[in-house]
C-alpha cells in the first residue's frame, strides 16, 4: 500500500519541485483548521436561521439573497466536504505508513469515529434546510426505522405539518450540534498521547487554504434547492457525493453499499489488534545504572514513554528516566538523545550502532577490489521497506555512490542515530556519512527526522561535535521511494559549508507555494464541481396514498347525534380502501378510541392513473361502518395523495386536490 501511495505522491513532488511542499504530509492540521471554519461558519448560520417546515427554507432562501449570507454558506459547505476528504487522506496515510498499533490505537479509533461523526452531522446539517434533498433524507430515514417506529415516526412528521413543526427540526438541530461537539471533543483524544502536537498548519497552509476556499466559495455559491413539498416528491434533485452518497442506492445496492461500508470500517477500526505477520517490535528499556537524568530523552521523545522521577537528596544525580513500554512507539529516538548508552530497545545492547559500524566497514573493505572510499548510509525502516531494500539484501552489486562504495545500515527512525556514531563511522575510515530520512512533516514518528536534523547542525543536544561540524556527513530528506536520489545527491557542492547542507528545511519564497495552491484549487474546484450531481430519484416515478385521521375517536363523537350510539367496546377498525380493496389497516381497542385522540396514517405505493379512494372505521363485531372521506382522482408521479378526515371543520378528501378548501 505504501508503495502504491508513494508512486501516487511522486507527480506531486514534481509538480511542487519539492516533497517539502505535499498537501498529504499536513492532512492532519488542516483538518482541523477546517473543523475550525466549519463551527464559525456554523454558528453564523444558526443565528440567522429559523426553524419550521415554512420557516426553514424561507430564511435559508433570505440567506441566499445577501451576499454575506451567501458566501458564509458556501464557506460553511465547501469546508465540511474538505474536511471530510481531508480527514479520510489523513487516515489512509495513517494506514499504509502503519501508524495505528501500540499506543496509536487511540488515535486511530478516534480517527475513524470522527470520520463518521463529521458524515452524520453533515447531513443533518442538509437536513436543516427542509428542501427537496431533506424530503427524501426523511424519507430515507424514516424507511430505515423498524417497522412500528418508521409509521410512528411517518405520523408525527405528518401531524406537525398541522402544529409546530419546529420540534422536529429542533431535535435535528440539537443532533447536529452534539455530533459536531463529540467530533471536538474526540479531535482532543485524537492527539491526546502525543508530546508537543501540532494543531495547525504552518503560515503558507493557513493562507493557502483561507484563500482557495474565501475564492472558491466567492465564486461558486451553494445556491438552493427546490422547496420541499409534504403532497409531491422532487422529480431531480442534486446531491452531494461525499454526505448524500447514499440517496441514489436501492434495494439490494444500499444493503450492498451499507454492507460494505460496515464491514470495512469496523475491519479497519480492530485493526490495532489485529496480530502481526513479524513480532512485535522491542519496546524502550532504560539502564538504571547508566541514566545521568540529563532529561534529553524525555524532551526527545514523541509520546511520553519517558518521564523523569526526581531521586531522592544525596542521590549521585537528580533525575532518573522512568520508561512505559505501554505508550512506545520503537522508534529509537530516545536512543538518539542518549550520550551515555542508557537507553535500548529490548535486548539490543545498547553499543549495538557502533558494532554495526564497525562490521559494515570490515565488510565493505573486504569486498572491495582496491582502495575505495566506503561511504556508510543510515536510513529509516521505511526507506528499508521501500527502495534501500536491494541494497540492504546485497542485491545490487557494486554500488558505487558519488564518492565511494555503499554499505547501508537501517534503523527505526532518523533520529535513532546519535551523532557520535555518525563521526564514530568517520574515525573507523568511512570517506563520508550519509543520513538519509523521510522530508519534513512527513516522518513516522513525526518528529524523528527534525530530531536528526537539528542534532547534526548543532541546535539540538546531542548536538553533532564542533570539530565535526564541517566534515563529509551528509543528510538528505526525501520520499521513501527516492532511495536512489537520495544516494546521488551530490552535496560535495555544499563542501565548503556541510553544516548547512543537513538542512531539512529549504529556503522557500512564494513562488515557491504558488504549484501547490494551485493543486489547492484545483482540489476543491473538482469538489465543488462534484458538490450537486443531478438524480432523478425512482420513487418519484411512482405515485403514492395516505390515509390520514387525526383523531380516530373524533367522527364517533361528531356523528353521534345522527346515529345510533356507537358502540364502547370491542376494537375499532380504519381502513384505507384502493377501488374497493382494502391497502391498510390499524385495529384499536375502544377504550383508548373513545378516551385518547389517536391518530392513524398509513401510506401505500400505487402505479399512476385513476383510482377511487376511500376512508372507512369499522366496528367488526357490530357491524358497523362510519364512512370518514372519499374522492376519486388521476395520481402523477412523485404524487402523495392525502385521504385524510380531521375532524370537525377540516376537509374530507384527497390533497392535493382539495389544498386550501
Amino acid at each position: 500500500m505504501e508503495r502504491f501511495a508513494l508512486w501516487l505522491e511522486r507527480p506531486l513532488n514534481r509538480f511542487n519541485h519539492t516533497a517539502q511542499l505535499n498537501p498529504f504530509y499536513h492532512t492532519g492540521t488542516i483538518a482541523t483548521y477546517l473543523l475550525l471554519i466549519v463551527a464559525a461558519t456554523g454558528f453564523y448560520l444558526f443565528i440567522f436561521t429559523q426553524y419550521g417546515y415554512e420557516l426553514s427554507y424561507s430564511s435559508v432562501a433570505r440567506l441566499e439573497g445577501q451576499p454575506i449570507g451567501r458566501f458564509i454558506r458556501a464557506l460553511h459547505r465547501y469546508a465540511s466536504g474538505a474536511l471530510v476528504v481531508t480527514t479520510f487522506f489523513h487516515a489512509i496515510r495513517m494506514l499504509f505508513m502503519e501508524r495505528f498499533r501500540g499506543p496509536r490505537w487511540l488515535a486511530w479509533v478516534t480517527g475513524h469515529l470522527m470520520l463518521g461523526l463529521m458524515w452524520g452531522a453533515g447531513v443533518t446539517g442538509y437536513w436543516l434546510v427542509w428542501d427537496g434533498r431533506a424530503q427524501l433524507i426523511t424519507r430515507r430515514f424514516v424507511a430505515a426505522l423498524p417497522t412500528p417506529w418508521g409509521e410512528a415516526m411517518q405520523a408525527w412528521l405528518v401531524r406537525l405539518e398541522a402544529g409546530e413543526s419546529w420540534q422536529f427540526f429542533f431535535l435535528i438541530l440539537i443532533v447536529h450540534v452534539l455530533l459536531f461537539l463529540i467530533t471536538a471533543l474526540f479531535f482532543w483524544y485524537h492527539i491526546k498521547r502525543l508530546s508537543r502536537p501540532k494543531w495547525f498548519p504552518d503560515t503558507p497552509w493557513l493562507v493557502g487554504m483561507t484563500a482557495v476556499l474565501v475564492l472558491g466559495s466567492a465564486l461558486f455559491p451553494a445556491g438552493l434547492a427546490m422547496r420541499a413539498n409534504p403532497l409531491q416528491l422532487p422529480d431531480w434533485v442534486t446531491f452531494d457525493p461525499i454526505f448524500l452518497f447514499y440517496l441514489p442506492t436501492q434495494g439490494w445496492t444500499a444493503w450492498l453499499v451499507w454492507g460494505t461500508l460496515l464491514v470495512v470500517g469496523g475491519g479497519l477500526t480492530i485493526l490495532p489488534w489485529w496480530p502481526r505477520r513479524q513480532k512485535e517490535p522491542p519496546r524502550v528499556q532504560v539502564l538504571d545504572e547508566k541514566c545521568t537524568g540529563c532529561t534529553r530523552c524525555a524532551l526527545d521523545c514523541p509520546y511520553e514513554a519517558i518521564q523523569m522521577a526526581e531521586l531522592p537528596e544525596g542521590s549521585e544525580h537528580k533525575y532518573l528516566a522512568v520508561a512505559n513500554p505501554d505508550l512506545c512507539v520503537s522508534c529509537g529516538i530516545c536512543l538518539g538523545s542518549c550520550t551515555d548508552m542508557a537507553i535500548t530497545l529490548g535486548d539490543t545492547p545498547p553499543d549495538a550502532l557502533w558494532s554495526a559500524v564497525q562490521q559494515r566497514l570490515l565488510f565493505a573493505k573486504t569486498r572491495a577490489d582496491g582502495p575505495a572510499d566506503i561511504e556508510i548510509v543510515f536510513t529509516c525502516e521505511r526507506y528499508a521497506n521501500q527502495t534501500a531494500q536491494p541494497y540492504l539484501e546485497r542485491r545490487v552489486e557494486g554500488v558505487v555512490a558519488t564518492h565511494g562504495l555503499i554499505e547501508v545500515i537501517a534503523v527505526p527512525c532518523a533520529g535513532t542515530v546519535p551523532p557520535d556514531v555518525l563521526t564514530y563511522a568517520l574515525e573507523q575510515g568511512a570517506a563520508e556519512v550519509r543520513l538519509v530520512g523521510c522530508p519534513p512533516d512527513d516522518c513516522t514518528h513525526r518528529e524523528g527526522n527534525v530530531w536528526a536534523e537539528q542534532r547534526l547542525t548543532r541546535e539540538r543536544p546531542p548536538r553533532l561535535k564542533r570539530a565535526y561540524a564541517n566534515v563529509p556527513i551528509s543528510a538528505v530528506w526525501l520520499p521513501p521511494n527516492e532511495f536512489d536520489t537520495a544516494l546521488a545527491a551530490d552535496v560535495k557542492a555544499e563542501e565548503s559549508n556541510w553544516l548547512e547542507s543537513r538542512r531539512i528545511f529549504n529556503a522557500l519564497t512564494w513562488q515557491n507555494f504558488l504549484p501547490a495552491f494551485a493543486m489547492l484549487g484545483l482540489v476543491l474546484l473538482l469538489q465543488i464541481l462534484t458538490n450537486d450531481l443531478p438524480w432523478r430519484p425512482p420513487i418519484a416515478q411512482t405515485a403514492y396514498v395516505q390515509g390520514v385521521v387525526a383523531d380516530v375517536g373524533a367522527p364517533l363523537l361528531r356523528l353521534s347525534p345522527y346515529l345510533p350510539l356507537y358502540p364502547q367496546t370491542g376494537e375499532y377498525v380504519v381502513q384505507l380502501v384502493v377501488d374497493g380493496q382494502v391497502v391498510g389497516e390499524q385495529s384499536y381497542p375502544a377504550e383508548e378510541v373513545l378516551a385518547e385522540q389517536i391518530f392513524f396514517l398509513v401510506e401505500r405505493p400505487l402505479a399512476l392513473g385513476e383510482y377511487d379512494f376511500a376512508l372507512m372505521l369499522t366496528h367488526p363485531a357490530t357491524g358497523g361502518v362510519w364512512p370518514l372521506a372519499g374522492q376519486t382522482a388521476e395520481l402523477t408521479p412523485g404524487q402523495i395523495g392525502r385521504l385524510a378526515d380531521g375532524g370537525e371543520g377540516r376537509p374530507s378528501c384527497l390533497a392535493p386536490v382539495c389544498r386550501g378548501q
